[in-house]
């Protein structure tokens, strides 16, 4: 009788100690989503400090574990600061350990963010913090791509002074070349620095197509020229298949300019009857 008494006290203390463990794990797991949810809060106003440059408050709530996270959608606010310009934000970032080499969803680096937006003094201080010049980002473009694409002049020039590579390939086979080309109308100096490097300016990307037919194609004909003004002319013994593709792009882009400057070189009209007398002489 005293065993089963024993055994019988046994049961309702362990069933306490289970109710116990589970209240415990529970409160535990509520304190955890708790501190989850303050947490999302916090990264929500760094980011909003950053926007409207708050440094009182950044400086005030940031903390290591801050510098290492990143928002709901994934960016770090390393890249938030290169975005808008913030170069406090950033090396306050760095001060509390951010990687400065971490990338974005988009696979990019803050050096990448900065590049594009021009905001040199960042570059500067990514690049002096080991950031590779020519690290690959999104379709592995390079930040001297993402410089030449937008037309960013002064971190274009750092770019290509900390030794970023002018002839550097992307996943689409394009150049930087081909990017300052595309970029737009004002971005002949890129062009003519580029050229000025010895870029071959007759690489073609994965669709074939030369740096001159993308400036030929969006109507850019100074750069179009810079890249075409090294051609004795375009007649049937000169370069005739390069000016017949440029002169596409700018029928297309309706760049009479262009057009006036390959026919003053030479360009036949005639390019059926010019192919049959090619062939014929082969």
């Amino acid at each position: 009788m005293k065993m089963k008494t024993a055994s019988g006290r046994k049961f309702p203390v362990l069933r306490i100690f289970f109710a116990l463990c589970a209240l415990f794990v529970l409160s535990s797991c509520a304190g955890d989503a708790e501190k989850e949810r303050a947490f999302r809060q916090e990264m929500n106003l760094l980011a909003k400090d950053i926007s409207s440059g708050n440094m009182t408050n950044f400086r005030r709530t940031l903390t290591p574990a801050h510098a290492s996270a990143r928002t709901a959608n994934g960016v770090p606010l390393l890249h938030l600061a290169a975005a808008n310009g913030r170069k406090e934000a950033l090396e306050l970032l760095l001060a509390k350990g951010a990687d400065p080499s971490a990338r974005d969803p988009r696979g990019s680096t803050a050096l990448h963010v900065a590049a594009g937006r021009d905001h040199a003094e960042i570059v500067e201080l990514l690049l002096k913090k080991g950031v590779p010049a020519d690290a690959p980002g999104y379709y592995g473009r390079t930040a001297l791509m993402e410089a030449a694409r937008c037309g960013s002049a002064k971190s274009f020039d750092l770019l290509l002074k900390n030794g970023a590579d002018p002839e550097a390939k992307d996943d689409l086979g394009r150049r930087p070349l081909m990017y300052a080309c595309m970029g737009g109308k004002d971005h002949r100096e890129m062009v003519v620095q580029l050229l000025k490097r010895g870029v071959n300016r007759e690489k073609t990307d994965g669709d074939g197509r030369m740096a001159a037919i993308f400036a030929a194609e969006r109507g850019h004909t100074e750069s179009a020229v810079a890249l075409l003004e090294k051609y004795a002319d375009f007649s049937e013994d000169g370069d005739f298949p390069i000016g017949l593709a440029v002169m596409k792009g700018a029928i297309r882009s309706s760049d009479t300019r262009l057009a006036e400057y390959l026919l003053k070189k030479k360009l036949p009209l005639n390019w059926d009857q010019h192919i049959v007398r090619r062939l014929l002489k082969r």
